[in-house]
């Protein structure tokens, strides 16, 4: 889908939809740091924890059918596209339905399901989904404790009497494209996307931070050529982001595994300490959001890419207050000349 005839209008299209985005969804969380804010003060006294997920969720979005709602929706909500929605249900099946590749030297048009890659990938998804949760399945959530979605993975909290077989075939009944598949507790843990909950015997919930069984820590070496900004960034980025998501009584032990999966990667233990360490003062409320300017400049080494960095940083703040600057250093390839055989 990428650098397709559609992709520039699919991009489009996806930003057009945002707002709808916003007031019809209303299920989803959108990252993780929201779900950690929401079943933060959750007791699972008399309750049981699940896990439902979507099996090939993308492939699976009956495209005529979202493009309806899509359009539905919009007149229902009032929302101002700037197109009539006649043109956009146009645009959406064009993107969608045109999308060609090739298998065993063949030529293949998909006819439904998102194609990977698209920009209309993830928000149809939602919206498919969304339909789905305000129809259909709308009984079955009402009956739950909490119920929280990230594109095709839901977390949900039931009574412990509840029958989560009979809840799971419901879900199954809701719409012949979709097959959910359902994961219990075990041991009293379960995990949603990068978090592994824990029951307390009080009922409250322990956070860690979750890694797959295949995760070998693979990061940036402390010898890769790159801005030392980055590698800075990466120490101080794993160390916020253990902060946000684990608790009082298992952080020590997620800091000391960042530790020394960067002392493994070659990072000097002073220099993981020190960025460990470093704390932020809380960020200002902004109520309109800073357009992002991208740079993408050649990285010759640290000296000349933070001296770069600091004279672009500030001629933007002295000038553009409303831009944020995005640096994003690259290599270029090295061009080798062969000589002609004579």
């Amino acid at each position: 889908m990428s650098n397709s005839t559609c992709h520039g209008v699919a991009k489009w299209l996806n930003e057009l939809l945002q707002p709808l985005n916003k007031k019809a969804v209303n299920q989803s969380v959108k990252d993780v740091f929201e779900f950690i804010a929401n079943v933060d003060d959750i007791n699972l006294n008399e309750k049981q924890m699940l896990s439902l997920n979507v099996a090939s969720l993308f492939t699976n979005v009956p495209l005529m059918e979202t493009a309806e709602f899509t359009c539905q929706q919009i007149l229902e909500k009032q929302i101002d596209i700037r197109i009539p929605v006649i043109s956009l249900k146009e645009l959406l099946l064009r993107c969608t339905m045109n999308v060609h590749f090739i298998f065993n030297n063949l030529y293949y048009r998909q006819i439904d399901g998102i194609a990977m890659g698209s920009p209309l990938g993830p928000i149809s998804a939602d919206f498919f989904l969304a339909r789905i949760e305000n129809g259909p399945s709308k009984q079955v959530i009402e009956k739950t404790d909490s119920y929280f979605r990230y594109v095709d993975d839901t977390f949900i909290i039931l009574d412990v009497k509840a029958d989560k077989n009979e809840m799971l075939k419901k879900f199954n009944d809701t719409h012949p494209s979709l097959i959910f598949t359902c994961e219990a507790e075990h041991d009293c843990r379960l995990h949603f996307l990068d978090v592994q909950l824990s029951r307390r015997e009080d009922g409250s919930l322990k956070r860690d931070v979750y890694r797959k069984h295949t995760s070998v820590g693979q990061c940036t070496h402390f010898l890769s050529f790159v801005p030392i900004r980055y590698k800075i960034n990466l120490v101080r980025c794993l160390t916020n982001r253990a902060r946000r998501i684990c608790t009082d009584d298992s952080l020590a032990n997620e800091l000391e595994y960042i530790q020394n999966t960067l002392v493994y990667m070659g990072y000097p233990s002073r220099f993981v300490r020190r960025h460990m360490n470093t704390r932020y003062n809380k960020e200002k409320l902004t109520t309109v959001k800073k357009k992002q300017l991208f740079v993408k400049p050649q990285f010759n080494g640290d000296v000349g890419s933070e001296f770069l960095h600091l004279r672009l940083s500030g001629a933007i703040k002295r000038t553009y207050t409303s831009a944020t600057l995005c640096l994003s250093f690259c290599s270029r390839p090295i061009m080798i000349a062969h000589s002609s055989e004579r």
